[in-house]
């Protein structure tokens, strides 16, 4: 009696050790067939006729990265720019100029917000995206990407933030955040995503610096860096990199 309650308890361990190991590998590939790299043509009546432009996001289940990478190339030079968004409720690709103005407010009011993400996030989807914009377009052309503004990237506006401030004060210059943002992390991060496509930051460009509040980051960004450490002011600018070949 007792040997067939053990050889049953047995049977039932390995039947739900066997269920559980099911599922878990299920999960498993669940999250990862369900990554997509979208990409859609953005409509000539917004990206103008002299330019080919795409813009491409994630998509993880039914969740909606608000993070995207615009490609615009002109047809005339064939030169390729790269331009960030992160708009939390809006795709170039979906959007039409022809859309009247109820459409456009229907469209709104229904529209999902899309997922937020921090700064690690957003490079990991970069990297993702060029897998796949290599594909639709010729990356020796690459010529200029537009990060935005700084204060967009999150985590990486408050160490940077901090960095600065310890070095110079408060005191901003276009040109001196110029030569700080060179030697920073954010053009470290932006070689370790092109690199492999012989591609590095050339120069950089930086208009209107200034100190913006914290409370403008927060609306706009995920952060992962404990609240207790973001300062009251963020240093912000927008931000243009100047590619080369290797």
């Amino acid at each position: 009696m007792k040997f067939t309650i053990k050889l049953l308890l047995l049977l039932i361990f390995i039947i739900l050790y066997s269920i559980t190991q099911k599922f878990a590998h299920a999960n498993h590939n669940h999250s990862v067939l369900d990554t997509i790299i979208v990409s859609k043509l953005i409509p000539e009546d917004i990206s103008g006729s002299l330019y080919k432009e795409k813009e491409y996001f994630i998509v993880i289940g039914k969740d909606t990265s608000s993070f995207s990478c615009v490609f615009s190339e002109n047809k005339k030079t064939e030169l390729i720019n790269i331009k960030f968004e992160y708009d939390l409720y809006n795709k170039k690709s979906m959007t039409s100029l022809f859309d009247t103005i109820a459409v456009t407010d229907v469209k709104f009011i229904l529209q999902k917000r899309y997922s937020s993400l921090s700064y690690k996030q957003q490079i990991n989807e970069f990297k993702m995206i060029l897998q796949k914009a290599v594909e639709d377009f010729d990356f020796n052309n690459l010529h200029y990407l537009f990060f935005g503004v700084l204060s967009s990237s999150g985590d990486l506006a408050i160490s940077l933030t901090n960095q600065y401030v310890m070095q110079f004060g408060k005191d901003v210059t276009d040109q001196r955040v110029k030569q700080f943002l060179k030697v920073s992390q954010l053009v470290f991060d932006i070689n370790s995503c092109l690199k492999p496509f012989s591609i590095l930051v050339e120069d950089i460009s930086i208009e209107k610096s200034y100190f913006v509040s914290s409370k403008e980051l927060f609306k706009t960004s995920e952060i992962e860096t404990d609240q207790m450490l973001v300062p009251n002011s963020i240093l912000n600018c927008y931000i243009y990199v100047k590619l080369k070949r290797l």
